[in-house]
């Protein structure tokens, strides 16, 4: 008679994957197998490329923010037809370009990623109303209102790769 148990044990706090098998077939005893070395190393092979996947995302967000934080400064008049009239636009623009940089260099530095990351998730929420306020437009500054529309759904998909990103590696 052969008893198979297969079961999730917690070993020095990683997850393990335990076959045991036990039984009596002619003298031979009890036999326990484990595959914890098989689980362990597809596991740690997949958080490899998961945090390498992170690592390429984090690099390329903080090259878009620094790059359009720069941007606010050597062409500020891009920026000025998306700010509403009663904007201080000057003051906007620049500020804007200030945050977007030190949060896109904050990115990379691990003592400062979660909380730049939280910086820039706020920073997009804030200009997401300027985005809608855009859209409503007789004529977006961005162009049409298909590319308007487009630029709001890019607006979320930057929130969620920027919370990706400032999540601490698994190990």
């Amino acid at each position: 008679m052969l008893r198979r148990n297969i079961g999730l044990g917690n070993e020095g706090g990683r997850g393990t994957l335990v076959f045991l098998c036990s039984g009596v077939l002619e003298g031979f005893g009890r036999k326990e197998a484990t595959i914890n070395y098989l689980y362990e190393h597809k596991k740690t092979r997949i958080l490899e490329h998961m945090n390498t996947l992170k690592l390429i995302l984090r690099l390329l967000m903080a090259a878009f923010m620094i790059y359009g934080g720069v941007n606010h400064f050597l062409n500020p008049a891009f920026y000025e037809p998306f700010m509403p009239d009663f904007f201080p636009k000057d003051l906007a623009n620049y500020a804007s370009g200030a945050v977007e940089i030190i949060l896109g260099i904050g990115l990379l530095i691990p003592k400062y990623r979660k909380m730049a990351a939280w910086g820039l998730i706020g920073l997009m929420i804030i200009f997401l109303p300027l985005h809608i306020w855009d859209l409503f437009k007789e004529t977006p500054a961005i162009g049409s209102k298909t590319a308007a529309w487009i630029r709001i759904l890019v607006q979320f998909l930057f929130i969620a790769w920027i919370w990706w990103v400032g999540k601490e590696d698994k190990t």
